[in-house]
């Protein structure tokens, strides 16, 4: 199978994200409509047979190299970082209220529901507030493998947590440390360099949350998911040598959905775009718990 391919909403979608990215880091407006100009030339030439994961990290390389600025979504991140750590105590408290697989399920809603939060799709829309009033909401959620997920991490000695966004990562905190009461050991994994507003390695140890997790490691890169081309081997192997790999939002959804996993792959998102949507035939906004078996 092959990965998901650039379909013409992308276009708009795209140019739209990484114009707003020029925008807040360039202030000349000479330069600014030369730096949109390039990228506009960039994203014309991406074809329907192109991949939308190297079309998206090409362009959001492209956008730092004509700005010069090494983290343009470094704003929204911290934004992000610090409104959840604020609430993270709230959810740990409401999550030792119980135990088992209800613990886990509301833990893996909690991770779900914050995946809203995600500046990368032109038609999203989100506010914090609205996102952590409905952190253990079960609304709309489409695929619901949380039980079988369940019973296999019972079974699991360590698992691997891809993650995803800034502040939807303070809530994976939450997860990790409800599987962690199951007597298994977790790995976040984070990207070494910005990519959007997904979180680094080093936003997380700034947030003090390596303590919710027993190791943290980053993918040596920028790339938006495991992609072999970018991601070093011995990466891509340590993050396999878990029983289970739980995979945050669309971007990891795009690289591996159509590869055959090495180990369990457990998708945890929001369906924010008709493309990603259509690939796992639920609603724009369908919220998704779908496990993938090795």
């Amino acid at each position: 199978m092959r990965a998901p391919t650039f379909k013409p909403e992308c276009l708009p979608c795209l140019f739209s994200i990484r114009s707003r990215e020029i925008l807040e880091c360039i202030e000349d407006d000479g330069a600014r409509m030369r730096a949109l100009g390039r990228l506009g030339e960039y994203l014309l030439s991406a074809s329907l047979s192109s991949r939308i994961d190297e079309v998206a990290h090409e362009s959001f390389r492209l956008v730092k190299a004509l700005t010069g600025c090494p983290d343009p979504e470094s704003r929204a991140k911290r934004e992000a970082m610090d409104f959840f750590l604020k609430i993270l105590p709230r959810v740990l408290e409401d999550l030792d209220r119980l135990s088992g697989y209800r613990r886990f399920r509301m833990a893996v809603l909690a991770s779900i529901n914050a995946n809203l939060i995600d500046v990368g799709t032109i038609y999203h829309r989100f506010t914090y507030e609205e996102v952590a009033e409905q952190l253990f909401s079960e609304e709309g959620l489409e695929i619901d493998h949380i039980r079988p997920a369940y019973n296999f991490l019972k079974k699991a000695r360590s698992i691997a947590i891809l993650f995803d966004n800034a502040g939807e990562a303070v809530i994976d905190a939450a997860l990790s440390q409800a599987i962690r009461a199951e007597g298994i050991r977790v790995t976040g994994v984070a990207k070494e360099y910005p990519y959007q507003n997904d979180v680094t390695l080093r936003d997380m140890v700034e947030a003090g949350l390596e303590k919710y997790f027993d190791e943290l490691i980053d993918t040596g890169s920028d790339a938006p998911s495991l992609m072999e081309e970018y991601v070093d081997s011995s990466i891509l192997e340590a993050v396999w040598s878990h029983d289970l790999v739980i995979a945050k939002g669309m971007a990891h959804l795009e690289t591996l959905l159509y590869v055959k996993p090495r180990k369990p792959i457990l998708h945890l998102l929001v369906a924010k775009c008709r493309p990603n949507a259509m690939r796992i035939e639920v609603s724009v906004g369908g919220k998704v718990a779908l496990l993938r078996l090795a």
